[in-house]
């Protein structure tokens, strides 16, 4: 079992270079404010830096009686940052926000500003918006991964840079150079009260084809994280920098640290051969031990920290070589920990060493971006196996710096607002460039645990931590929740509205995904509300899930909308399901799910209804779906006098003799011409079928013949104009096939075509 150390962290974690400059304490000495201070700006705290007037991005603790030379330092410059590791060092992104805090009215923004080398063949930049745990709120805000001209925007008079600013103004960002949007909204009062960061990389590739295969010649990376906070009343909140890599516990919580390692006296680690994306979550795990060759350190490197290095196991893997073969092999590793329930402000530290080098991994979830972002570490749900947003990009460095420096990361992960602990996998891959390899890896998740509050009978709250502000009062946050329905059952839409069935008679059946988050506590219920009357019809068994099956009255939640396009009117429906989260005290916020009536996103379905309701089907939707307002029904037919067109008014005269072969049935007579023209002759159609008295049908529909006659000679339909209706099976003496001495027999409808005039059929009985 895992020996976790748990810890009260009295102060940040002076290394963590993001907060230099950023927190102040009016009430320090100058001493302690000397630990936090940044003179420079490069990144690099006063207290550790050997040079603290000079800007050195590259800065580290120096040989004794080191002195600074003002001609072997960098000086400032913010378009040609060295903060990637290869080649010419200028590939760098920089986020530059509107501001660090919002109220409710704002909309909130930045620029992204990235600079890479030239000449380049293939740049990849992109960003996406963050919530307070780490998880994507707004996917792709830039994406683009290709090679464009067009782009070299910053530097247009230096040869060797190349770069571009992408504007954030809201309240759509555009994703390339072609400045197609997004359509994300940015404004505050759509984001909510909370604390939300930019994230956004960049990559910068030179390669050529050799004997067709694609070569890397130089490749450079960086990555940049800003965050920002939406109050709810800017004027009373006091102004601080948030921050997307610190666990921060108020005064009523306390914050604790595991440590995981592949420490040999306690090993957390696991190892396996690499697997690819289909084997991943199937393929074992074995033990790591120690280092094959101990008594040659010096042939292995001579690590600094002999117990904390590890090595797979190969003979429990599977491998019956000498281990002096495992050249060019990749391996995996996984560290499981627990995050205890009521944890909140979650963030997991990553410190890990290879010898040679990280290399991405194959999780199934990645297999659409590997190519493009790929992932040499990420955090997994152990249950769901479903990846966080916890994910550490592949740096491209020599392998003599993974040994020495290894790769740093940091990143939230969800609160666990559940009653038990909720398991997580840390998953890394690595590849081995020599003949011996090892790991050293820790992992450090951070965390708050509200502090117990016990009533001791006499009114008065007593805090088991010693302080007893449990009545203080404060402006509680309400919770967040993202959801999305992500497949419908095609199954359960084969339904048919034929013969008077309505919508009432089926089931909607949809899997649905989501999750809750609260900044200042937690969340309790999540519930489904399908009918939109702002009651709750169903329980969700968790506060969040990637899985639930959804089923409800297939005619409930279906919303309406009015479309005019090229001066047609339509009805748009669509489907509204509301997601209502409530946290521990007791506030909620309801989410509104938008998606298609039947499919995902998808009204093209062969079995889905067509997504525009045209007018000749607009009563038949309505009824069929349970409509009660008759706006949209009016609306379309233009009563009242609105923007869409009355229709045409036709009346059908029968003929008062028999029905006969060929004979007159009737007449088919314009009496108003509404809004509508249409010119003349105009093909209409029509059948008549025979029932009996069971209403079952005797005969096939056959077709009637219209024949025109006008009133004035316009070439265009006009009041008093009609159309003669014969029967048509002409010649045979039969009434669509019926003897005529049997006609009377049975009951006959005419059913006229109202395609020609955006009309419903028209559907009459006649003798």
């Amino acid at each position: 079992m895992r020996d976790k150390k748990m810890a009260i962290l009295l102060a940040l974690l002076m290394g963590t270079v993001s907060l230099a400059g950023c927190i102040g304490n009016d009430n320090s000495d100058s001493s302690d404010e000397t630990k936090i201070v940044d003179s420079d700006g490069d990144g690099v705290l006063d207290s550790v830096d050997n040079c603290p007037d000079l800007y050195n991005p590259d800065q580290d603790i120096g040989f004794e009686g080191y002195e600074c030379s003002s001609d072997e330092r960098y000086t400032s410059n913010a378009g040609v940052a060295t903060r990637s590791g290869g080649g010419s060092g200028v590939t760098s992104m920089v986020i530059t926000q509107d501001a660090m805090l919002y109220d409710l009215n704002d909309v909130v923004g930045a620029d992204f500003t990235g600079t890479w080398f030239e000449p380049h063949s293939g740049l990849l930049v992109s960003a996406h918006l963050r919530d307070a745990n780490g998880n994507i709120h707004y996917n792709n805000l830039i994406n683009f991964n290709g090679y464009s001209s067009s782009l070299d925007t910053l530097h247009t008079t230096d040869p060797a840079l190349g770069g571009h600013t992408w504007p954030e103004t809201g309240p759509s960002h555009p994703t390339n150079p072609w400045h197609t949007t997004n359509n994300y909204d940015f404004s505050a009062s759509t984001l909510g009260v909370g604390v939300f960061c930019w994230w956004a990389s960049i990559e910068a590739r030179l390669g050529s084809i050799v004997n067709g295969q694609y070569t890397t010649i130089n490749l450079e990376s960086d990555i940049a994280t800003e965050c920002f906070e939406i109050v709810q009343d800017l004027n009373a909140t006091q102004v601080q920098s948030p921050n997307d890599n610190v666990t921060l516990c108020d005064s009523n919580s306390t914050m604790y640290t595991d440590i995981y390692s592949t420490n040999l006296s306690n090993m957390d680690a696991e190892g396996r051969f690499h697997a690819d994306y289909n084997s991943f979550h199937s393929a074992t795990w074995s033990p790591l031990i120690a280092p094959p060759f101990p008594n040659n350190p010096s042939s292995w490197g001579n690590p600094p920290l002999p117990s904390d290095w590890a090595w797979l196991d190969l003979a429990a893997a599977g491998w019956t070589a000498h281990p002096y073969d495992f050249v060019y092999q990749n391996i995996d590793l996984k560290i499981s920990f627990d995050i205890p329930a009521g944890a909140t402000d979650v963030t997991a530290e990553f410190n890990g060493k290879v010898d040679n080098l990280f290399i991405p991994v194959k999780h199934p979830e990645l297999g659409f971006t590997a190519s493009y972002d790929p992932k040499s570490a990420v955090i997994q749900n152990s249950v769901t196996q479903s990846l966080t947003a916890w994910q550490m990009p592949e740096i491209q460095m020599a392998d003599s710096d993974w040994f020495a420096i290894g790769q740093t990361h940091v990143g939230w992960l969800p609160d666990n607002v559940g009653n038990l602990p909720e398991s997580y996998d840390l998953l890394i891959s690595a590849r081995n460039r020599n003949i011996e390899m090892g790991v050293a890896i820790t992992l450090e998740v951070s965390y708050c645990i509200e502090n117990i509050t016990t009533d001791d009978g006499t009114g008065n709250d007593d805090n088991l931590t010693g302080d007893d502000d449990h009545n203080q009062t404060h402006d509680n946050h309400p919770p967040h929740i993202d959801a999305e329905v992500y497949f419908t059952n095609p199954a359960m839409l084969n339904y048919d509205f034929g013969n008077g069935t309505t919508a009432d008679e089926y089931n909607y059946s949809a899997f649905i995904s989501w999750d809750t988050w609260d900044i200042d506590g937690i969340v309790e219920t999540v519930e489904v509300d399908y009918d939109r009357d702002g009651v709750a019809d169903i329980m969700l068994p968790e506060v969040e899930s990637p899985y639930f099956h959804l089923i409800y009255p297939y005619h409930l939640g279906i919303e309406l909308e009015t479309v005019v396009d090229n001066g047609q009117c339509y009805i748009l429906p669509f489907r509204m399901i509301d997601l209502i989260a409530t946290d521990d005290d007791g506030d909620s916020v309801t989410y509104t799910i938008r998606t298609g009536t039947d499919e995902v996103n998808d009204w093209y379905y062969p079995n889905n209804d067509p997504p525009l309701i045209m007018r000749r089907d607009a009563k038949w939707f309505t009824d069929t779906y349970l409509i009660q307002d008759p706006q949209y029904e009016d609306w379309i037919y233009g009563v009242g006098n609105n923007e869409c067109p009355s229709p045409i008014q036709l009346q059908f005269t029968e003929n008062t003799d028999s029905l006969t072969d060929s004979g007159m049935i009737g007449t088919l007579n314009i009496i108003s011409m509404g809004d509508d023209s249409f010119p003349t002759p105009l093909m209409v159609t029509g059948t008549i079928v025979a029932t009996d008295s069971l209403g079952n049908p005797v005969t096939n529909r056959c077709s009637v013949q219209f024949i025109f006659v006008s009133s004035g000679g316009s070439n265009q339909l006009s009041v008093g104009d009609y159309w003669e209706i014969h029967e048509a099976d002409v010649g045979d003496g039969m009434i669509c096939g019926i003897d005529p001495a049997d006609a009377q027999s049975y009951s006959w409808t005419l059913d006229i075509g109202g395609y020609a005039f955006n009309l419903p059929n028209m559907i009459y009985p006649i003798s």
